[in-house]
């Protein structure tokens, strides 16, 4: 009888072979890309170009604003950026 194979075996494999082939020197060959990779991306970019959460969200097809909030990369720096863009007027005495 033939060892089953599953899913999991085989990403232990890869997993395995990749790190010897990383401790030897040796490259550790192309990565593999899947369709969320290119989802992610495609937030992110959309996300770091306009910067609005709510049009990113209809584009990407989120129901959740979480889910879209979840792929921002633009920390600290983007909202320092978007608060200096606030005017607060001052009351004076």
């Amino acid at each position: 009888m033939k060892p089953v194979r599953t899913a999991f075996a085989g990403a232990r494999h890869r997993r395995t072979q990749g790190a010897a082939r990383g401790k030897q020197g040796l490259p550790l060959g192309p990565s593999r890309v899947n369709l969320h990779d290119f989802r992610k991306k495609f937030v992110g970019v959309l996300l770091d170009a306009i910067g609005d959460l709510s049009t990113v969200q209809k584009l990407a097809g989120h129901s959740d604003p979480a889910t879209t909030a979840r792929y921002d990369r633009r920390g600290e720096r983007a909202m320092r950026e978007a608060a200096s863009h606030l005017h607060v007027p001052h009351f004076g005495d």
